[in-house]
């Protein structure tokens, strides 16, 4: 079984996956939240300078908020899919649709306001080094894991996911206040019929245990 890590930042999460020379990283956190995260790999004994690559599952603000940080410490390429590449090197982000009545209250509320919604939630613009439009095998860096095309709560979103099954998926599926959201569905997402299928492509790689951007890791079976 390959090393995964867990590092929370507020309520998003940050992977970890410990390879040959190093480590990949998943997500980014929080903005402002660098000092917690860098805090946390202190005490794990592990320097932001062995963090050989950084995989951003897709451009929303709690997922590559403390990006630019984390680059400037480690020095390491950042892979995106090739439709949020613009967003991430704008320091911008899409809200994407509500699927409860909540928060879809909450994305008209803030496609109302746009202005006050940046300066809530800006972060800091990186320009990816690498952009993808296809899966990718990771095994060049030294990790046994690929990055699988995995759409529906964005169109760029994409997951990681290891040889031996544990999927890091991003906001794909959610496991944050289960009482409300219920069957891994997350609170916004475009396309739920096209998340479906990506849960279905990460089945048939042989995803065993998801990774969420929220909450903890939980069995792959209860994708359904």
């Amino acid at each position: 079984m390959q090393k995964i890590i867990r590092l929370r930042t507020g309520f998003a999460n940050v992977w970890l996956l410990k390879g040959k020379q190093g480590y990949l990283m998943v997500d980014a956190g929080l903005p402002g939240k660098h000092r917690i995260l860098f805090n946390r790999l202190k005490r794990l004994n592990i320097s932001p300078e062995e963090i050989r690559l950084i995989v951003i599952t897709h451009v929303h603000f709690d997922h590559a908020g403390n990006l630019a940080a984390i680059v400037k410490r480690s020095g390491c390429p950042v892979i995106v899919h090739k439709a949020e590449a613009g967003d991430l090197a704008g320091g911008r982000w899409q809200v994407p649709n509500g699927t409860i009545p909540f928060t879809r209250a909450a994305v008209r509320l803030g496609r109302r306001l746009p202005a006050l919604l940046a300066r809530a939630t800006g972060f800091e613009a990186v320009r990816p080094d690498i952009t993808i439009e296809s899966p990718m095998s990771l095994k060049s860096w030294g990790f046994n894991a690929d990055i699988l095309l995995t759409p529906g709560h964005t169109a760029g979103s994409v997951s990681v996911m290891t040889h031996d099954g544990h999927a890091m998926v991003g906001d794909l599926a959610y496991n944050e206040m289960p009482r409300f959201y219920k069957r891994r569905i997350p609170p916004f997402g475009n396309d739920l019929n096209i998340l479906k299928e990506s849960w279905a492509v990460l089945l048939e790689n042989g995803a065993k245990t998801i990774h969420p951007g929220h909450g903890a890791s939980f069995d792959a079976a209860e994708l359904d």
